[in-house]
């Protein structure tokens, strides 16, 4: 995952300045950057382009938050450590002093051994390759001061604010999904940002999210600092919290959407 995002930050810049300031990378609308998308562009590199206007690429759009989903379902100690994170917290947390959210409930951050525990929990590989349970953790991009224009969910572009985010939900009636987005500390123009809250929408409506809201806690004042091999490496931010960010599953949904909200920028 990290070199697939590493390729991408690297090819973008060569391509966009051959494209209209329309060019979306996100070539299947799926609110996400994936294989298929880059594929894309690699079929068309060197050639002349043109797409719809949209202005949210004028500016670099090379940070990206990352959204991370636990299922209730992936921690019950069954099975091996690579689709069951409470076996994989428990075989090898370095301080076992968090577990997730399932079995250790909200992290305190600020407890460097919490902390070395979360970091942990980022590189367990079935954020990686998804669950039964639980979609994979999606990299979704930040436009950056000055972008505007609609994002493919027909949700407004916001400076700093991570564009919607789709997460299919076909977790099982009873089970508890806790949402957490990580985003880089800093931004392209060297700014540093924090949200205050996240949008969310849990019905099937990616509407929902630019106006239901929900504030974060503590944690998303606290630098983490990122080292793993399945992540881009460099400081981040975490944003979530134990209330309306930890969904009961019941009957059939639809999917769920995420959108940045509120920040602060320094």
């Amino acid at each position: 995952m990290k070199q697939l995002v590493t390729m991408w930050c690297l090819v973008f810049p060569l391509i966009v300045g051959a494209q209209s300031p329309g060019f979306c990378p996100d070539s299947d609308a799926d609110g996400f950057i994936g294989v298929g998308d880059v594929l894309s562009v690699l079929s068309v590199f060197g050639q002349d382009f043109t797409c719809a206007s949209n202005d949210y690429y004028l500016d670099n759009d090379s940070v990206f938050a990352i959204l991370f989903i636990e299922s209730s379902l992936d921690a019950q100690l069954i099975g091996s450590a690579d689709y069951d994170i409470a076996t994989y917290m428990l075989e090898g947390a370095p301080f076992m002093e968090w577990f997730g959210w399932t079995l250790g409930g909200q992290p305190n951050l600020s407890n460097p051994h919490v902390l070395a525990d979360f970091l942990y929990w980022m590189d367990w590989p079935g954020f990686d390759s998804g669950t039964v349970n639980a979609p994979p953790a999606q990299f979704v991009p930040i436009p950056q001061e000055g972008a505007s224009g609609l994002d493919a969910f027909e949700n407004p572009i916001e400076q700093y604010k991570f564009v919607t985010a789709k997460f299919e939900n076909f977790s099982s009636t009873g089970s508890i999904l806790q949402f957490v987005a990580i985003t880089p500390l800093v931004m392209t123009n060297g700014s540093s940002l924090s949200y205050t809250s996240i949008g969310f929408d849990f019905l099937g409506s990616p509407l929902g999210a630019t106006y239901q809201t929900t504030g974060v806690n503590a944690n998303s004042t606290v630098d983490l600092t990122y080292e793993g091999n399945q992540w881009p490496t460099t400081t981040y931010r975490v944003h979530t919290n134990s209330g309306a960010l930890s969904h009961n599953v019941f009957g059939d949904t639809g999917p769920m959407f995420f959108r940045g909200g509120n920040f602060t920028i320094e």
